[in-house]
């Protein structure tokens, strides 16, 4: 009996995490030999597993993608692991760096579940090798029909495309308030009750640090980000506004834009 590709998944969005675990579990030849959903776990069990294949998101509470595969050098492991970086947008200059640090290849969410387990099954016949500058290398598996939609893939994307810098922990707290509002509007009227100490809660920090980090992340998107974007995103709801947009006024109109969207297309 030939050795089992053995594979760590790492994300902090749990519903991906299952949907992939349960797609590879039917294939006789993967073993799931973990799953973190942040990085500080991440690399705790690389340790103790040393797997074939790391499925590792870059964006998490903790340590990032790229804070793994930092530490995981130091350990001395990364020539012996293949990771594969998820994205939810093709931002080049933190792929790259990631393909620097160690990294195999980077897949852009969503995508077919199918079709990455056959390239998780050729990668793992093929050798790891990489020279300095080697272009970025990106797998082609977009879906025709995507099985796993993903509201975090969706809110990144928007995210990005608005000018909040992916590195600021007001990014992920952000993005954990929008998609709290998008699942249940009413959440948007409990915002320090409910929001705020949530965040804080999963993030390990504390609600009035969540709170001025969102205030931040917003006030630098507003004041640097993409004004063409954000005026076709928000229309003069945002760009004509006169004083201070608010986190729940800027939360509510991402997630309500969402929400429209999915109506459109349902």
């Amino acid at each position: 009996m030939s050795k089992k590709i053995r594979v760590l998944i790492v994300d902090d969005n749990q519903n991906f995490c299952t949907i992939l675990n349960e797609h590879i579990k039917e294939q006789d030849d993967f073993e799931v030999v973990g799953i973190a959903h942040n990085g500080l776990k991440a690399v705790e069990l690389i340790k103790e597993t040393v797997p074939d294949i790391v499925v590792l998101d870059i964006i998490m509470p903790h340590l990032d993608g790229l804070g793994v595969l930092e530490e995981v050098g130091e350990l001395g492991l990364i020539d012996k692991i293949k990771f594969i970086i998820l994205s939810a947008v093709g931002q080049d200059n933190i792929t790259r760096r990631a393909i620097n640090l160690g990294a195999t290849y980077y897949v852009i969410k969503p995508f077919d579940f199918d079709l990455f387990i056959d390239r998780l099954r050729q990668l793992s016949k093929s050798s790891k090798s990489k020279k300095d500058g080697e272009d970025i290398s990106r797998l082609s598996i977009s879906a025709n029909v995507k099985e796993f939609t993903s509201i975090d893939a969706r809110v990144t994307e928007v995210l990005h495309k608005i000018g909040v810098p992916p590195h600021i922990k007001g990014f992920q707290y952000i993005r954990e308030a929008i998609q709290m509002v998008y699942e249940d509007s009413n959440c948007l009227n409990k915002v320090t009750k409910i929001i705020y100490p949530g965040i804080a809660e999963k993030f390990d920090t504390t609600a009035s640090r969540v709170e001025r980090a969102i205030r931040n992340a917003i006030e630098i998107s507003i004041n640097r980000g993409n004004p063409e974007y954000i005026e076709a995103y928000f229309g003069h709801t945002l760009t004509g506004k006169k004083t201070k947009l608010t986190n729940s006024e800027f939360i509510a109109l991402v997630a309500e834009k969402l929400r429209m969207e999915d109506s459109r297309t349902s």
